[in-house]
Parts: C-alpha cells; structure tokens; sequence
C-alpha cells in the first residue's frame, strides 16, 4: 500500500511523510510484521469491524518501542477512500505488562512446585487460589477448595480466634 496522508505527530514523531521513500513497514520490528500484515488483511476481509494490532516500531534505528494500532476500512467513503490507522504509543503500558507476567510466571512456578501450602484468599474469607501441596499435606485437592471459606478448614474449637485474626489483619 501507500500512504496518502500522515499526521503531524507521526511526522514528528519518525520522519515518516506521505511522500517518504521509506515503506514504513520497514520500521516495524521484524518479528511483528506478518502479524501486522494479518490485521490489515483482516481489516479488509470484514470491512466492519476495527482490528487492533500490537507491534514494535523502530523508525529511527533506536530503541524499538511498543505501539497499538487500529485500523478502520474507509475505502467506501468517497472523501477518505482508503484504510485509517490509528496508532498510539503503549510502550510503558506493554513493558509494565509484559513484566508483571513475567513476575507471575516466576512466582506461580515457585509456588507449584514448592511442598508448603500456600493459599490466596479474597476479603471475605474465600479461597481464590491454593498450591498443589495441599494435596501432600491435606489430602486434598486444590480444586475442591478454590470457592470454598477457609474458615471451613479451621476446627470449631479455634474458629473465633482464627476469625477475629483474620479481621484484624484486614
């Protein structure tokens, strides 16, 4: 495709012009581009619908940055005739998220493979997660468990005291 208009701030922002030489999928990190290519496909194929892509732009040779385009097929309308990408920058959003992930995936490893119980619970007492050993330690399965109090697992004889700390550290 060719470009027939770029915004200012894209201009600013890469020294991308309508009238660059440069194809501007040339700035886009390689391993992104066929999934970029998919979704301006798509964005043909069903012309209604607004596809989003996620990519890394590299314009200048510098630090690759995370973007998020949405693409809008306007070639029906005889003013635009052409498709709309609209792209923002989502490079400290994408980094934050991809390392909390990482974080989590660290964490739930080391949990699942660990022999104590660990369990995580929501305000009101139930369980939302618990490790594998609670199988080893209590006989019992981790699924059984999950939307279930804890409070249930507590003997009768030490519910109150187990319940007044429970509030306390809320």
């Amino acid at each position: 495709g060719r470009l027939k208009a770029v915004s200012s701030s894209v201009e600013r922002r890469t020294g991308v012009t309508a009238d660059s030489p440069v194809d501007p999928v040339l700035t886009v990190h390689p391993d992104d581009r066929d999934a970029l290519a998919r979704t301006f496909r798509a964005v043909l194929e069903h012309p209604t619908e607004q596809p989003v892509a996620l990519f890394r732009l590299n314009p200048s040779g510098g630090e690759a940055r995370w973007r998020e385009a949405t693409f809008t097929n306007l070639l029906h309308d005889p003013v635009v005739a052409g498709i709309v990408v609209n792209v923002q920058d989502v490079h400290e959003r994408e980094v934050a998220a991809r390392a909390l992930r990482e974080s989590q995936s660290r964490w739930s490893a080391v949990a699942n493979r660990s022999s104590d119980v660990a369990m995580f619970f929501e305000a009101d007492g139930t369980i939302r997660w618990v490790s594998p050993a609670v199988h080893e330690v209590f006989g019992r399965d981790p699924a059984d468990l999950v939307g279930t109090t804890g409070f249930d697992l507590v003997h009768p004889d030490d519910l109150e005291y187990v319940m007044t700390e429970f509030l306390t550290g809320l």
